[in-house]
């Protein structure tokens, strides 16, 4: 890079190279520490804040500790989050309960997602929660205008627009109608962009099964086994690319 090129940050009676501070934060690895850093500069906070600052981040987090779940031992569907630290002494991996995910609030919500370090939890009565559980910060989607007077289904999955950087929730609704049969609802909302859900059509009968969703370069891929009142094994990729409903 040339000298009249460079960015640098002003530190009391120092100038340092933005890319140097760039590389000196993105190691720093507890969440928690680096948003202390913001309030050191402007400067601080407006790299602190790029995507391409926190996507690099999200990375080195992971490579320091990773989230699994477990059903519960009783008869709930609710799933127990732990995290995985590895020790540095014999380089095996220890499991702690994730306190931050099993917290009250949630208590409610009984299937998983995640992707990229987010989680999503969500039950069948609507009720959605996108966490990020290394800042502690989660927020409650809003709930589909349109109301179900009968048993309802719902699956919901995490995917990345790698396009626009923002995350998108999908959920598929299973809903019985007053004559006791089954429609199937899509829905997409994109964080940080949408104030409700937006309906989507052209899969009239795919329900997706649960544990079955794989996200390969902003593509969710589901496999669904029905099809109206008939079963069937049926991959087919979502992409989340979609734009006023298409």
């Amino acid at each position: 890079m040339e000298e009249k090129n460079k960015i640098v940050v002003n530190i009391g009676n120092s100038c340092i190279p933005l890319e140097i501070i760039f590389d000196i934060l993105i190691r720093v690895v507890p969440v928690k520490s680096l948003l202390r850093f913001r309030c050191v500069s402007k400067s601080f906070c407006s790299l602190i804040s790029q995507p391409l600052f926190i996507e690099t981040h999200q990375k080195t987090c992971f490579a320091a500790e990773l989230i699994v779940s477990f059903p519960s031992l009783s008869f709930t569907r609710k799933v127990i989050i732990y995290k995985l630290v590895q020790k540095l002494e014999d380089g095996k991996f220890q499991a702690f309960p994730f306190q931050y995910l099993n917290a009250p609030c949630f208590c409610k919500l009984d299937s998983l997602e995640s992707i990229n370090g987010l989680v999503c939890l969500w039950n069948d009565n609507e009720d959605v929660a996108i966490i990020n559980p290394f800042t502690k910060y989660h927020v409650f989607l809003p709930k589909s205008t349109e109301r179900f007077h009968y048993s309802t289904f719902t699956r919901c999955f995490l995917g990345y627009d790698p396009s626009t950087k923002k995350y998108k929730v999908l959920k598929v609704d299973l809903v019985e109608d007053e004559k006791g049969h089954y429609k199937v609802k899509h829905w997409i909302f994109s964080l940080g962009i949408d104030e409700s859900w937006r309906e989507i059509h052209g899969w009239d009968h795919f329900f997706p099964t649960m544990d079955t969703c794989v996200y390969i370069d902003g593509v969710i891929y589901l496999k669904s086994e029905k099809s109206g009142h008939k079963k069937r094994d049926f991959a087919g990729p979502f992409t989340l690319e979609i734009k006023d409903g298409r």
